[in-house]
């Protein structure tokens, strides 16, 4: 299992566990019987040196600075460092 960030259509954010090589998370709306699928991207951070791994799950690509962001609010284990 994996820490994911999954960043809703709304906007609104939250931390997830998923399936190592899961590629989408699905939600349903609660009352209407839909559900929304959100694609599973890898995204690299540098800091200190060190090429970090993190998984964010949107409807659209992140910007850089957002990831930066989501990975300071969320605090999510990488899933490993980028030189493996």
């Amino acid at each position: 299992m994996h820490d994911c960030i999954l960043v809703e259509g709304t906007g609104r954010c939250k931390l997830v566990r998923i399936e190592e090589g899961r590629q989408e998370v699905t939600i349903a709306n609660p009352g209407t019987g839909h559900y929304y699928g959100f694609r599973v991207r890898e995204y690299s951070i540098e800091s200190d040196g060190e090429r970090k791994l993190y998984l964010i799950a949107s409807g659209d690509p992140q910007d850089d600075g957002d990831v930066v962001d989501l990975v300071k609010e969320f605090n999510p284990t990488p899933i490993r460092d980028g030189s493996s």
